[in-house]
């Protein structure tokens, strides 16, 4: 086989682990994730679009909307299609709920666009069983109009979780804010990462010549 042939068995090679390992680590161990792409003006219910769980906006159906979406953060092909919003700052306190299972280290995941007049101070909290918890928030008047994407490292996870998204700081009837590609998944190990060591396998070294004589 001449070194030609070789380094082109080498380049589809790594660009083989390379495919495998981007796929992995964009599709693996997502427990559940919604796109949003169905209109959302009559449905505040919603089942995960991929993997198990639960989206509940039923205290907030009166200001639940349907915008555009967006492909930040989408999960695998998913379209951009559209998104769930909220509109008009009597909205404030509302929200709603996600419920799954999972046990271990997790993050929370999903594309957030806001108007200039809110919604800027949103939290999210954590059921643990006698109360709801705080555990981070979202929404910056820098970043308003523009999809953003936020991603927040949960506790420790056991088995049944709720988490709540509540939306807050808007300060005009036309406020509006839109959530999209909203996921669960796990916090990424190195073992989903390559290692110097398979790079290396996968590496093209160019052919050392002869030394020239002087």
């Amino acid at each position: 086989m001449t070194e030609l042939k070789k380094t082109s068995h080498r380049l589809a090679a790594c660009a083989g682990v390379l495919v495998g390992c981007v796929t992995a680590l964009a599709g693996a161990d997502t427990v559940c994730a919604w796109n949003f792409n169905l209109d959302m003006d009559e449905k505040t219910v919603c089942p995960a679009d991929h993997g198990v769980g639960t989206l509940d906006a039923t205290v907030s159906e009166e200001w639940l909307r349907s915008y555009a979406g967006t492909t930040l953060g989408a999960f695998l092909d998913d379209e951009a299609g559209r998104s769930m919003g909220f509109r008009g700052a009597v909205a404030n306190g509302s929200g709603f709920e996600l419920g799954f299972s999972a046990t271990g280290e997790y993050i929370l995941e999903f594309a957030y666009r806001s108007t200039k007049t809110g919604f800027h101070d949103c939290t999210v909290e954590h059921f643990t069983g006698t109360q709801w918890s705080p555990i981070g928030s979202f929404g910056d008047i820098d970043t308003a109009s523009e999809w953003t994407k936020v991603s927040l490292e949960l506790p420790e996870l056991n088995g049944s979780t709720k988490l709540r998204l509540i939306l807050d700081g808007a300060t005009t009837s036309s406020s509006t804010a839109r959530f999209d590609n909203l996921r669960v998944t796990t916090v990424p190990a190195p073992a989903a990462i390559l290692t110097m060591s398979e790079l290396v396998v996968c590496g093209v070294r160019p052919r050392r010549g002869s030394k020239s004589s002087s």
